[in-house]
């Protein structure tokens, strides 16, 4: 095989905060927001990076300048799905477009925290955290005071802590190794005097005194359960479930999450865990020749949004690409074939060309075997793109974005995207154009359930033809001029790529215009 696979350089290190960060904390500033970035300030400077998430508390009161700010630095609301979904906490992605990095920014209104799948307790210490907020000189972000933060930090790990993972089950639950690390750049930062007062105003002496002592060797499983007890008559008063209501709660979301895994793992199919569009889902539609790498793009593309958001990637041609079992025993028929024949005859037998020269001759029931096995060829690719279409429309009403590459069409004939029968329109037995007909009946039904975006790799045949050796030139040419052909409804956004760029330059594009239309 003489294909070239395009390949992306490493990345260029980034050092800098985004700027789709600092413009957002400058924003906020300059309209009284009173905000602080208030757990996992270790590794805030990997988060103004797009490397991890961001946790911001801002003032309840000042929500409706927090939502315009949002909205004018160009983040967008997504939904968590239920069993991750939390009353006073919100979820924004942003893009970054010098670097098209991804920024997730969870918008914390109160702080709701507690065991995971139902978070379970509000700590009433907003207005504390805030008022005790200090400025970051590294990343240019208002943190909080790191006394406060660990208080928090062992609050939280107590609070997460279950019965299954107190007596050694269910693995480290809350004290992971994340935990530790957090721990330990806290110790080293605080003030001991100040920890103990901030500890005994809002836990009580018994607590402040088991807190200050974690400082002397990190705290084991065991340390933070007996902090929990010594903090049980305080935290129960925030409690927002009694103790066995809470119980059923969160072990029906547990239920209904690991369900829907089993469910994944025998059906085949991914879970949704990661955020929806409230605003509706997309179909992202990527149109190419040969060489302009959609294969490369689109994989790209998929692991860029599901850092975050849920994807569906699905594949409309019948290439090299996943193949439904109902055309796996003609693919293995089709393979035996094309064995047994020369690779330019073989390539002959497929074209347009050869199908309409094919048109012309006299019928003959000695081909009856070859024109049955095309006729099933043709079902179970209009089966397979059906499958799939139905697939697009769904993730699309569920709101998730489904990155196609290819799509169905019916203005072109004889390419992997539209009808491969149309050479039997004048064919001279009335049952063959019959079929023809409903193939291209078909193709039209799904070319209707038009793309909300058509991103086109356009490249020329020259960098076409370095870049997939095995095709000719003029196969090529062609294949060019039919992307450009091919029209979608005025309704459908359209976005020009050049793809002779470099691949870099060509993924930030392709990521800008994906981002308009979330």
């Amino acid at each position: 095989m003489a294909t070239l696979q395009l390949e992306a350089a490493p990345p260029a290190r980034i050092t800098h905060p985004l700027a789709v960060v600092t413009e957002l904390c400058r924003r906020l500033v300059e309209t009284g927001v009173v905000y602080c970035h208030w757990k996992s300030n270790e590794h805030l400077r990997a988060g103004t990076l797009g490397e991890t998430d961001l946790d911001i508390l801002v003032d309840r009161d000042a929500a409706s300048q927090v939502t315009r700010v949002l909205a004018e630095t160009g983040y967008k609301r997504m939904v968590a799905v239920p069993a991750r979904a939390y009353v006073g906490i919100e979820d924004y992605l942003a893009l970054d477009q010098a670097t098209g990095r991804l920024v997730h920014l969870h918008l914390h209104y109160r702080l709701i925290l507690g065991e995971k799948f139902l978070k379970g307790y509000r700590l009433p210490w907003e207005d504390r955290l805030l008022a005790g907020r200090r400025l970051d000189q590294e990343t240019g972000i208002y943190i909080c005071p790191p006394e406060l933060e660990l208080i928090v930090l062992v609050t939280r790990a107590a609070l997460k802590l279950r019965r299954r993972e107190t007596l050694g089950f269910g693995g480290p639950g809350p004290l992971d190794a994340d935990f530790f690390r957090e721990f330990r750049w806290l110790a080293e930062r605080l003030d001991t005097d100040r920890l103990r007062s901030e500890a005994t105003e809002l836990l009580g002496v018994s607590a402040a005194t088991r807190l200050v002592a974690m400082l002397q060797a990190p705290p084991d499983r065991a340390a933070v359960s007996r902090f929990r007890g010594e903090i049980a008559a305080v935290t129960d008063a925030w409690r927002t479930y009694p103790a066995f209501e809470a119980t059923r709660r969160r072990w029906a979301r547990e239920a209904r999450a690991r369900s829907a895994k089993l469910w994944a793992r025998l059906s085949g199919s991914r879970p949704i865990v990661r955020f929806s569009n409230p605003r509706g889902g997309v179909i992202v539609a990527f149109l190419g020749a040969d060489g302009s790498g959609k294969s490369t793009v689109t994989g790209a593309v998929d692991a860029w949004l599901s850092w975050r958001v849920e994807v569906v990637r699905l594949y409309f041609g019948f290439g090299d690409g996943p193949v439904s079992p109902i055309r796996k025993p003609l693919q293995a028929l089709k393979s035996l074939y094309t064995r047994r024949r020369s690779h330019a005859v073989s390539r002959a037998q497929h074209s347009p060309v050869y199908r309409a020269e094919e048109m012309t001759h006299r019928p003959s029931w000695r081909a009856l075997p070859k024109v049955i096995w095309r006729i099933l060829w043709s079902w179970s690719v209009v089966r397979e793109k059906r499958t799939r279409l139905g697939r697009a429309q769904r993730g699309r009403n569920l709101g998730l974005t489904v990155i196609c590459d290819r799509y169905p069409q019916a203005q072109v004939m004889g390419l992997g995207d539209g009808p491969l029968l149309s050479y039997w329109e004048r064919h001279p037995w009335a049952w063959l154009r019959a079929v023809a007909r409903w193939e291209l009946a078909e193709y039209r039904k799904m070319e209707a359930v038009a793309p909300d975006l058509v991103i086109k790799l356009h490249v020329t045949p020259e960098v076409s033809a370095r870049r997939k050796r095995d095709v000719s030139l003029d196969s090529l040419v062609s294949r060019v001029e039919v992307v450009k052909r091919v029209q979608f409804p005025e309704r459908s956004r359209l976005a020009q790529v050049d793809a002779d760029q470099p691949i870099e330059q060509v993924l930030l594009e392709v990521k800008r215009a994906i981002w308009e239309a979330l």
